[in-house]
């Protein structure tokens, strides 16, 4: 419906213009020779600067810039991901004809180079500003026509709205025929000699197209030189911090900055300036000769609109806190949220300036990001999570104890005790605050005890240790954390790319079945902290315990030795062990597993995959992400099997994508004015997140349909309590009860692939939900009744009862 709107306003504006020129044409006559063209008087053009001398340091906080435009799109890494779009989704009109301009332009446009800049920070300045930089101005001459036929089509004028003395008798009556499509109206001109003093009337499109040299400018609005860089202003070139990042990523094909430091826009009402306005032409969609030559436009400025401002919005950040639980008890949940939440309040550290970068560089795409920020400024990781401090510089060792096949592998360089000491300071703004917040309370409201709770405070006492003098000395800087690809997709993290699903476990007990929960129960998430003092340590870890609440366990736990190895085991449900200069922390069978890959020496140090996908991080990082071949080669076996649902196209697709195996790996690294972030995405595997994406929004997978049922399901039985006791009197109601009552929406239901069917009686209720048809729409069956256990499985399409397995 969309697409046919843009056409219709298309077809529009061909018969404004047919109804403009009409006339003309027919009532020229012939000539012997062309008549000369009179001199028309206009403000004079004024002359292009350079492309890198456009604009000012305090224009836009967004600037960004793609080079060689045409090989890129036509032949280059953007074209091999638009490929996956045109195959398997269903692309807008808007999109398909934008890249067929491309394509049909690349020659012209191979070696342009094109810039962008918005989020605007002064005023008279477009609030979107492109220019395309043309090889040389007979270009720009041919190019710029094109252009202004191509955005009517992206960027359509908006129809406003007629007056009723606009509209025809038929429309003021209600009389005309709504499916006869938009009528052509009468123009009235001002040449009309009925109508000498009437204007014609039409709605400017919402972009400008203007050339100045062998460079072509599309914007909002008409704009001035002078005011995209003032006289006394300052180059965008010459600001340091986009000089740093414009250098070092002086070789990528795509580049952005974001002056984050720049202050937001404050929009002043209009002045009494008057700026000369020069009304862009209609854009033709008719075609004509691109080498006809065309005057310079004027490019001009006018003020921006009251209506579109955005006021900037200043103010501290401030977090409210209601008021603490009593004192006793403090369970061990508390504190640790208590902790988490230090560890991640505060407002984010932002830094002044970021750089972005993209490029393909063999058979990966890479990411580089540069954070730039002021040399005394605190080395946080992450910018929204402010307490988390980079350490010193180190390679990680970590690897040496890992099991060779992890598959998910994170590290970081952490500086514990500077950390620590922003947590005690952050912990006293929060006291504070929260007395503050109490006293404002009625004496009533009041806890008995109006000290705000202080989570290191209660660990210090009842593990009767301090952490500063004592815990914090004996631990290293560097801190892993590993996982499973299984166990990362239970917890709800996917990665976009098509896997084969998991078999579910068998209940008979198989070789393969008790290998395969063996290997689970292995799998599970481990935490790797790196020790200095190992002794020290052991000595505490009781303490630790103690500190955080779970002191009992010390009864049972068991200590176990194996060469230079120490595991204390508690009823192997959890275990912590010291592992070479670690620490580690997990499930009781991932910790034995992790000390036998460690003895046998098969860690993922000696892994090829890890050392070669690793083999361009530098020496000295602070943090590092691996993500092993295994997502690559489960997308793959997936693509293979025939039992695995999915449609043609897209098995076709992935089976065309480069076969080998690919890590994905990121390093964080320091190059001393800011944090330097780089990531390396096998190119298969972009392209196969693409597809998957694309080819879901016009297949959706099973999968989604299951979530979605499951959703339903659960809705369903929501909604027939909420019927009971209401509209029901006591008594459950049938599906069409529930959606007479406007419990539950029909046409909701009958969208995903699923059906579902209730069944109730004076007591109780059964519903179900079952795919339509079995491996296209879904796979897993659901039932659920006034218990409010879900139960189901994969049951060949059969529908699920109180007899199978709960799932939740």
């Amino acid at each position: 419906m969309r697409c046919r709107g843009f056409l219709h306003q298309s077809l529009a504006v061909v018969l404004v213009l047919a109804s403009l020129t009409g006339p003309i044409i027919a009532q020229r006559r012939p000539t012997p020779a062309p008549p000369q063209k009179t001199p028309v008087k206009t403000v004079s053009a004024e002359k292009a600067p350079a492309i890198d001398a456009l604009i000012s340091a305090d224009a836009y906080k967004v600037y960004g810039e793609i080079k060689n435009v045409g090989t890129l799109v036509s032949t280059g890494s953007i074209s091999e991901l638009v490929d996956p779009v045109m195959k398997l989704a269903d692309p807008p009109k808007e999109f398909k004809e934008l890249i067929k301009f491309i394509n049909a332009n690349a020659e012209m446009l191979a070696d342009s180079r094109m810039i962008f800049a918005t989020s605007r920070a002064r005023e008279f300045v477009p609030a979107v500003f492109v220019v395309i930089e043309m090889a040389s101005p007979e270009d720009a001459a041919r190019f710029e026509p094109k252009l202004n036929r191509l955005l009517p089509v992206l960027i359509p004028t908006p129809r406003p709205t007629p007056t009723a003395e606009e509209k025809s008798p038929a429309e003021a009556h209600g009389t005309a025929d709504k499916n006869a499509g938009p009528q052509p109206q009468a123009i009235k001109s001002k040449d009309d000699p009925g109508n000498p003093a009437e204007e014609i009337k039409a709605t400017p499109p919402p972009f400008v197209v203007t050339r100045s040299g062998n460079l072509v400018f599309v914007s909002d609005r008409p704009f001035k030189f002078e005011k995209l860089r003032p006289a006394d202003s300052k180059l965008l070139t010459e600001d340091p911090n986009f000089r740093q990042a414009y250098e070092r990523f002086s070789t990528e094909p795509v580049f952005v900055f974001i002056n984050i430091a720049l202050p937001e826009l404050r929009y002043k009402e209009p002045t009494a300036e008057k700026a000369v306005a020069v009304a862009a032409p209609t854009p033709e969609i008719a075609e004509k000769d691109d080498n006809e030559p065309k005057e310079e436009a004027v490019i001009a400025d006018q003020p921006i609109p009251h209506e579109d401002a955005q006021v900037e919005q200043k103010g501290e950040l401030s977090v409210q806190i209601e008021a603490p639980p009593p004192p006793t008890p403090k369970v061990s949940m508390f504190a640790v949220s208590s902790l988490v939440d230090l560890l991640s309040g505060g407002p984010p550290e932002w830094p002044d300036a970021i750089g972005l970068a993209l490029s393909q560089e063999a058979d990966d795409y890479v990411i580089r990001s540069i954070l730039i920020g002021p040399q005394n400024s605190k080395r946080t990781l992450v910018p929204f999570v402010p307490q988390l401090l980079a350490g010193r510089p180190l390679s990680p060792n970590a690897p040496s104890v890992l099991p060779v096949e992890t598959e998910l592998f994170v590290s970081m360089s952490l500086d514990l005790p500077r950390m620590h000491q922003e947590m005690l300071v952050r912990l006293e703004e929060t006291k504070k605050h929260t007395v503050e917040q109490l006293r404002k309370l009625p004496a009533s409201q009041r806890p008995a005890e109006e000290k705000p709770y202080d989570p290191f405070a209660d660990f210090e006492t009842k593990g009767g240790f301090k952490i500063k003098e004592e815990l914090l000395p004996a631990l290293g800087g560097e801190i892993a954390i590993t996982a499973s690809l299984s166990a990362l997709e239970g917890a709800g993290v996917s990665f976009g790319v098509p896997r084969p699903r998991r078999p579910p476990i068998e209940e008979k007990e198989t070789e393969e079945s008790k290998a395969q929960k063996q290997r689970q129960q292995e799998s599970m998430p481990a935490v790797l902290i790196s020790v200095r003092d190992r002794e020290t340590v052991r000595r505490l870890m009781p303490k630790v315990l103690d500190g955080l609440g779970v002191g009992l366990a010390n009864m049972i736990g068991t200590s176990v030795r194996r060469d230079d190895t120490e595991m204390v085991d508690f009823a192997g449900a959890f275990a912590y062990a010291f592992v070479g200069d670690y620490l580690v922390i997990s499930t009781t069978p991932t910790v034995r597993h992790i000390i036998d890959s460690y003895l046998s020496h098969q860690t993922l140090s000696s892994n090829s995959a890890y050392r070669n996908f690793t083999r361009w991080e530098p020496s000295g990082i602070v943090g590092q992400i691996y993500v092993s071949p295994t997502l690559m080669e489960d997308m793959q076996k997936g693509a293979n099997d025939p039992s695995q649902a999915m449609n043609v196209p897209m098995r076709e697709y992935l089976l065309h994508l480069n076969p080998t195996p690919q890590a994905i790996s990121y390093a964080l690294s320091n190059e001393g004015f800011g944090a330097m972030h780089e990531l390396h995405l096998p190119k298969a595997l972009v392209l196969a997140a693409v597809a998957g994406t694309a080819n879901a929004t016009k297949n959706p997978p099973p999968e989604m349909n299951e979530s979605i049922a499951l959703s339903l399901l659960q809705a369903i039985a929501g909604a027939e309590e909420t019927y009971k006791s209401t509209a029901g009197s006591g008594s459950y109601g049938s599906l069409d009860k529930l959606i007479a009552a406007k419990l539950v929406q029909k046409d909701i239901l009958e969208k995903y692939g699923y059906r579902f069917e209730v069944v109730v009686t004076n007591t109780s209720f059964e519903a179900t939900a079952t795919p339509v048809e079995y491996g296209k729409t879904g796979r897993m069956s659901y039932f659920i009744d006034s218990t409010h256990i879900l139960r189901g499985g994969d049951i060949g399409g059969g529908p699920a009862s109180s007899g199978n397995k709960p799932i939740r």
